[in-house]
């Protein structure tokens, strides 16, 4: 055996069967505890611990297939491999057990070889699973994390604009993404609108919206003169930064960029390449 040792569950009605089953598998230097019956069994691994069940198809009351059936369809259980315990003449009853879930079978009579190698490879199976769930864990708990920075580059309340309502919604298709959306005061008294989208989804493309932001912001916001320039101003140093620094990485982003004077009621553009403004106007579009 590798690794460290697991703890194996016995289940059988036929106590001679669990207790030599049991006897071997310590020879093998593993733990093992041993159930009667399928409800026992249910209890107990309930309780977790286990590595690898060892479980007979004809039992009296709850027979294998519903413990198995059982396990499989319990989330915090299903990945536990199941070994079943058959005659060599229940052949069918084997692969019913597979289609059900089951990770392989043991016939009986037991033979040593076969037992070592089966419970080996299932362990084996069983370890690698739990580091695959760990490792997606991990992976969950940094994108939750990067969604939560990404959340704070988003502007946590809109401008209040005589004259204007302005709304907002963001529902990126992953936990982190490169759409983003941005209002914010630049000179004279006006407030710029961005929308944008860097192209891919994920954790690249969430690190590129970080750095598109604060290019615009940085330009709009150093700009001075009319709409116009500054809008040009944000456009243009952006893309010059983008083009000339990150031009191996082959990424981009297409925006819409707004400026807004609540003075006169009017609103300058620029679109790059981003989706076209919708303007409703006395009920039509």
């Amino acid at each position: 055996m590798t690794g460290s040792p697991g703890r194996i569950l016995v289940v059988d009605d036929i106590e001679a069967n669990r207790d030599l089953l049991s006897r071997r598998l310590r020879k093998l230097g593993l733990e093992t505890a041993s159930a009667a019956g399928g409800a026992e069994a249910l209890s107990m691994v309930a309780g977790g611990g286990f590595d690898v069940v060892l479980l007979d198809i004809m039992m009296p009351g709850m027979d294998g297939y519903e413990v198995l059936s059982r396990l499989k369809a319990d989330e915090a259980l299903r990945h536990l491999p199941v070994i079943m315990i058959s005659a060599v003449e229940e052949l069918e009853s084997v692969v019913r057990c597979i289609e059900l879930g089951a990770e392989d079978y043991l016939p009986k009579p037991f033979n040593p070889v076969i037992l070592k190698a089966r419970v080996s490879a299932s362990l084996d199976k069983k370890r690698l699973r739990d580091r695959e769930r760990l490792y997606a864990a991990s992976l969950e708990r940094e994108l939750e994390i990067g969604h939560e920075i990404q959340k704070g580059f988003l502007p946590e309340a809109l401008p209040d604009l005589d004259g204007w309502d302005l709304a907002a919604r963001f529902a990126p298709a992953r936990q982190v993404a490169g759409d983003f959306y941005d209002a914010f005061a630049v000179t004279g008294g006006l407030t710029m609108l961005v929308i944008a989208d860097v192209c891919g989804k994920g954790v690249g493309a969430a690190l590129y919206m970080a750095l598109f932001r604060s290019l615009i912001r940085a330009a709009a916001t150093s700009a001075e003169g009319d709409p116009d320039r500054i809008l040009a101003c944000a456009a243009r140093t952006t893309n010059d930064y983008i083009a000339t620094v990150h031009d191996r990485s082959s990424m981009f982003a297409t925006a819409f960029l707004a400026i807004v004077d609540p003075g006169s009621g009017e609103l300058a553009y620029v679109n790059c390449g981003h989706d076209a403004p919708v303007l409703a106007a006395g009920g039509a579009v």
